[in-house]
């Protein structure tokens, strides 16, 4: 649908700047979104996507596939379909995978969450055998890999990161987190 996806001012960026006692421990999500977008177009030379995103979350679904779409489009980047989805299960991810049939797409972004980016990924690679998986950060964990199987293998997603996590503070911290909550941090 490369007929003009638009976002307002979602709750995740109108935090985004203000002069408040607001800090982010992270970047924007846009701004990884538009990251992916050209790494795709520019460093994979891949010139037609499609894009899932779950509407259930348009905060940061909606505001991830606008940004993704309007950075790859300004790389004259080709965004074959949209589908907005309300996951469900497998007749819902069948369903909206199969508008995507019969298009030639090279990659497909899915916003949504682990869970769902998986049994997506899972039933696109029947449909799409040849398109590259692309997901937001939100995607982002143990879930993906345990359901999403060999489809999540050589995903991409593009994520900030610490940089670092050799340092004695993250260590310091990593400590802390795993004595805290029992699990490391991801």
């Amino acid at each position: 649908l490369a007929t003009g996806l638009r976002f307002e001012r979602h709750a995740f960026t109108l935090l985004a700047g203000t002069q408040d006692y607001f800090f982010r421990n992270s970047p924007v999500s846009t701004r990884a979104a538009a990251f992916l977008a050209e790494h795709v177009r520019h460093t994979l030379g891949l010139e037609r996507t499609a894009v899932i995103y779950d509407e259930r979350n348009a905060e940061f679904s909606l505001a991830y596939a606008t940004a993704f779409v309007e950075r790859f489009q300004a790389l004259a980047g080709t965004v074959v379909k949209q589908i907005a989805i309300e996951p469900g299960g497998l007749d819902a991810h069948e369903r909206s995978l199969r508008e995507l049939t019969g298009h030639p797409i090279e990659a497909l972004l899915i916003v949504a969450s682990a869970r769902d980016t998986a049994s997506l990924a899972q039933h696109a690679a029947q449909l799409l055998p040849h398109a590259r998986f692309l997901a937001a950060d939100w995607a982002c964990s143990e879930t993906l890999l345990r359901h999403g199987g060999r489809q999540a293998e050589g995903m991409l997603i593009a994520v900030s990161s610490l940089t670092g996590e050799k340092s004695p503070n993250f260590e310091t911290f990593r400590r802390s987190f795993f004595a805290r909550f029992g699990v490391q941090p991801t």
